[in-house]
């Protein structure tokens, strides 16, 4: 029999990556259907196999377009769901689905659901960070995931599916990504493009204030690989009290280092004129499309340990900030 898996945010990094990762393991011994709901068909063409079948017209704002996102859920043995964490709407019609589907057959459906750590993020004034209130968050406590707030960033998404996981309605599993590097096709992590084009605004890499406050990032082929040991292990016998969260970080940096680690290279390719990277005052900035991201990471501070993953044996093994710097961030953002 056929599992049939359907992928929200096909089109994006992501969800493109997993769905060209799903449909070229060689030890896969499964029959796949795999459904990508999209908002432009024209667009998934170009990026998505031709194997992949094609739903038109994803709107996670419209009530209508929320009913069939729970309508195609409810046909599937996986969901996918990469389409927009902040939002809990879409992961609300996802779970409303696959329960329809639990009542309706009893067969448990599954999710994978990328979140990200920024639920974690940990006061810092503008580049200095509070000793006080630095705190380490373990994917393998309960007591931090306790903490992952309901009302904001990720956290009501995540909250949704480990309260249906606990309710036994669904087999779920989130994946928190630290900041996605690296590149897929023509595409980069969310955060690549308005750092890069911060610093085209400035003329050269900065950071906030002393630059102390801490950045953790994952290489995408190091998050894909993390994927397919939780889809693996979603597909051995059922276990209601293996792990459901798991953190997914490689590197950490402070934002001064971030920013002296790529200064070279973005300079050398012409991307700022400086060498050197400067450090600037919260007055200074501005309101340009880069500036609030720059905000929210000059008042932020991230401290997790992964220690579910380490559980299931991933060796990140992707190119480090530098490397992925030069290969395939820079070509990308340069349409090389």
């Amino acid at each position: 029999m056929a599992t049939s898996v359907l992928v929200l945010g096909a089109t994006g990094m992501v969800g493109g990556a997993f769905i060209h990762r799903l449909l070229s393991r060689s030890d896969s011994r499964e029959v796949l259907q795999v459904t990508a709901f999209v908002r432009s068909s024209s667009k998934a063409q170009k990026s998505l196999p031709p194997s992949v079948t094609l739903v038109e017209g994803l709107d996670i704002e419209s009530a209508s377009g929320l009913a069939r996102i729970e309508e195609l859920s409810a046909h599937a043995d996986l969901v996918f769901d990469a389409v927009k964490s902040p939002d809990p709407n879409p992961t609300r019609a996802v779970i409303a689905g696959l329960a329809k589907r639990f009542s309706e057959t009893g067969k448990l459906g599954k999710i994978i659901h990328i979140s990200g750590t920024f639920s974690f993020l940990t006061p810092a004034s503008h580049g200095t960070v509070d000793e006080d209130k630095r705190k380490e968050f373990d994917d393998s406590k309960a007591e931090d995931l306790a903490l992952i707030p309901r009302d904001r960033s990720n956290g009501p998404a995540d909250h949704l599916i480990l309260d249906a996981v606990a309710a036994g309605t669904v087999d779920g599993y989130i994946v928190c990504p630290a900041g996605i590097y690296g590149a897929f096709g023509s595409q980069l992590g969310g955060w690549i493009v308005p750092y890069f084009a911060y610093a085209q605004q400035k003329r050269a890499l900065v950071y906030p204030g002393e630059g102390a406050n801490q950045f953790e990032l994952v290489h995408i082929n190091d998050l894909i690989d993390l994927i397919f040991k939780i889809y693996d292990l979603a597909y051995t016998t059922f276990n209601p009290q293996r792990a459901r969260y798991y953190i997914a970080s490689v590197h950490r940096y402070t934002s001064k280092q971030l920013a002296e680690l790529a200064a070279p290279a973005l300079f050398h390719a012409g991307i700022v004129p400086s060498l050197e990277p400067k450090s600037i005052r919260v007055d200074e900035i501005g309101n340009s499309p880069a500036d609030p991201f720059f905000a929210f990471v000059a008042n932020g501070n991230m401290n997790t340990v992964a220690n579910n993953a380490k559980m299931l044996e991933w060796e990140p093994k992707g190119l480090n900030w530098q490397d992925a710097l030069e290969k395939e961030m820079i070509p990308v953002f340069k349409g090389e």
